[in-house]
C-alpha cells in the first residue's frame, strides 16, 4: 500500500480490533497465528539465515524512508510487510504513513539472558513518539 493512500482506501477489516489494541496496551505485544503464508515465511527466514553474522553488510533501506517503499519485490521481507493483514496491524499501531527505522538480525541462543542488556535500538528519531 503506497504511503500516500488516503485513510478511506484502507481495508478496515485488517485493522486491529478494540480487544487486540487493549491487549497491546496491557501486554506490549499481540500474537497472530499464521498471518504470513509458509512460502513467504520460509523465504524470509532463508534471507535472514543467508546474512547471519554478515547482517551488517546486507543492503538495508535508508532510515526514515516510508515503510511502504522499503524492500521492493522480489524481497520476501517486503512481501511480508506488504501483506494486507500486516499492513492493517502496522496502520493500527503507527498510522498510515509509517516510517522505516532500522532492522538488524540478532541471532541468540535459547535461554540467553545477557545479550539483551547490551542492546539498544537505533535512535533515528529522538522524539518520544511511539515506535514498533
Amino acid at each position: 500500500m503506497a504511503s500516500n493512500n488516503a485513510s478511506w482506501a484502507l481495508d478496515k477489516s485488517n485493522l486491529l480490533t478494540t480487544e487486540e489494541m487493549a491487549q497491546f496496551v496491557a501486554r506490549g505485544f499481540v500474537e497472530f497465528e499464521a498471518v504470513v503464508p509458509e512460502e513467504i515465511n520460509l523465504a524470509a527466514i532463508a534471507e535472514f539465515e543467508r546474512t547471519g553474522a554478515a547482517d551488517m553488510v546486507r543492503p538495508k533501506p535508508k532510515s526514515g524512508a516510508p515503510l511502504s517503499d522499503i524492500y521492493p519485490d522480489p524481497s520476501p521481507i517486503g512481501q511480508m510487510l506488504r501483506l494486507d493483514r500486516v499492513q492493517g496491524i502496522i496502520h493500527s499501531l503507527v498510522g498510515l504513513d509509517a516510517v522505516y527505522d532500522h532492522d538488524w538480525v540478532h541471532v541468540r541462543e535459547s535461554g540467553d539472558i545477557l545479550d539483551q542488556y547490551l542492546h539498544q535500538d537505533a535512535i533515528v528519531d529522538v522524539t518520544r513518539s511511539f515506535d514498533i
